[in-house]
C-alpha cells in the first residue's frame, strides 16, 4: 500500500533531493570525490553509521539531518619550487534540520481570516462605544 503525500510536503522533499544531489555534483566538481557515485557513497555511509550509533531507522535520519562537506587540509608534494595538491579530502557531517509540516497551503489563508474577524471585532466595538 502506497502513501501520498501533500502536493505541499511533495514539492519540499523534492527540493530537498535537488540541494543534495547539488551537494554531492559540487564536491565531485571540487575534485574531493571523482565521481557522484564516491560522493552518494560517502553521504549513505555517514547515514547508515549515524542511524546505528542512535538505534533508529535510515529513514528517520533522512527526515532530519542534510549533509554537509568540509574539507580536511589538502596533503602537498613538493616538486622543486613549486607545491602541488596531490589530493584534498572531504568530511561528510550530517546537520540536523526540521521539516515544516504544519504550514501548509491553507495556513496563511486561515491565518489571515482569524486576523481578519479580530480587526473587524475591534472596528465594531470602536463602532457602538461612538455611536
Amino acid at each position: 500500500m502506497s502513501k501520498k503525500l501533500s502536493f505541499e510536503n511533495t514539492r519540499r522533499l523534492l527540493e530537498r533531493k535537488s540541494q543534495i544531489h547539488d551537494k554531492l555534483e559540487q564536491l565531485m566538481f571540487d575534485g574531493v570525490c571523482e565521481s557522484i557515485k564516491e560522493a552518494t557513497s560517502q553521504v549513505n555511509k555517514a547515514v547508515y553509521e549515524m542511524a546505528e550509533k542512535q538505534g533508529c531507522s535510515v529513514w528517520d535520519i533522512c527526515f532530519t539531518y542534510f549533509p554537509e562537506y568540509s574539507f580536511v587540509e589538502p596533503a602537498f608534494q613538493i616538486e622543486g619550487t613549486k607545491e602541488r595538491i596531490v589530493r584534498a579530502e572531504g568530511i561528510v557531517k550530517l546537520v540536523p534540520f526540521e521539516l515544516e509540516f504544519e504550514k501548509g497551503p491553507g495556513y496563511w489563508k486561515d491565518k489571515y481570516l482569524r486576523l481578519k474577524e479580530k480587526m473587524q471585532a475591534v472596528i465594531d466595538e470602536k463602532e457602538e462605544d461612538n455611536g
